[in-house]
């Protein structure tokens, strides 16, 4: 007998001579029903159970198809085996910080390649404990987030086109949220202005800091103007870098206001006029 172990939770299976759970009972109250398959081999999320070395216990034929390997040769085999090897070591850590904590863990494994691109899964594993009372086994749901990972790079890719963009237009993006008084640059509004993040306060008075000294009171007066009238706003204004060095900003920007009709926060550009 095993015992699928999470929080206060417990779960017993009855197992084979090899492991294998034949039979799930649940305590009343003690587990959601949702959690778990009546059906595992028509579940569309891949099952496994692994022994503390990451053997391949049991599994259902989802499993099986997202290896894209009969269900029939995967069970006694090592789960590396379907790996590359850079996911050997994530893998294994995954298995150990469960057994050893006894609590869920969750990590990411590219698992190859299918026509040319990145395969990604992301395992969530609890502790089983066997008939002595240790952590022997890991019962894992595995999802295939590789359209994630696939719009996750296609996102860091756009910001890095809007980067060299930004750079090679002199144009900067900025956000400010009032109620935080955080205020976000862009890398290009930061090169404009001459300064890095550690120099940069991050904030709506740092950044009137950063203003020329002769143009700060009637930038601050644009800004809340546009803040009372929830209007956008437009206008040329200088800085004065730390190097003494004087730019022409030509600045716009919108007002985004709550439901209530709250402003929130503003965002807009800045491009380096200089001639």
């Amino acid at each position: 007998m095993l015992q699928w172990i999470e929080g206060g939770d417990h779960v017993s299976f009855k197992c084979d001579r090899s492991g294998a759970p034949l039979h799930i009972e649940m305590r009343e109250n003690q587990r959601p029903s949702g959690n778990s398959s009546e059906h595992p081999d028509i579940d569309p999320i891949s099952y496994f159970l692994f022994d503390r070395e990451g053997l391949i216990i049991e599994a259902n034929i989802t499993a099986a198809d997202m290896l894209d390997t009969p269900h029939s040769s995967l069970i006694r085999q090592p789960f590396t085996r379907y790996l590359p090897s850079d996911s050997h070591e994530a893998f294994r850590a995954h298995l150990d910080r469960v057994c050893t904590t006894g609590h869920r863990q969750t990590c990411e494994l590219k698992i190859g390649e299918k026509d040319h691109r990145e395969l990604h899964i992301q395992l969530t594993s609890i502790a089983m404990r066997d008939e002595h009372g240790e952590l022997s086994r890991c019962r894992t749901a595995a999802i295939d987030i590789t359209g994630q990972k696939r719009a996750e790079e296609q996102l860091r890719k756009s910001k890095e086109h809007l980067a060299e963009a930004q750079h090679l237009a002199h144009v900067g993006s900025w956000e400010w949220d009032l109620a935080a008084d955080k205020v976000t640059w862009s890398d290009e509004l930061y090169r404009i202005f001459g300064l890095s993040p550690g120099e940069f306060g991050a904030s709506y008075g740092a950044f009137l800091d950063s203003v020329h000294p002769d143009d700060r009171e009637r930038v601050n007066s644009i800004v809340f103007k546009a803040l009372r009238d929830h209007q956008p706003i437009d206008y040329y204004h200088r800085t004065l870098g730390p190097d003494g060095l004087v730019r022409i900003l030509h600045c716009r920007g919108q007002v985004v206001a709550d439901e209530k009709g709250n402003v929130i926060k503003m965002f807009g550009t800045a491009q380096d006029v200089t001639e």
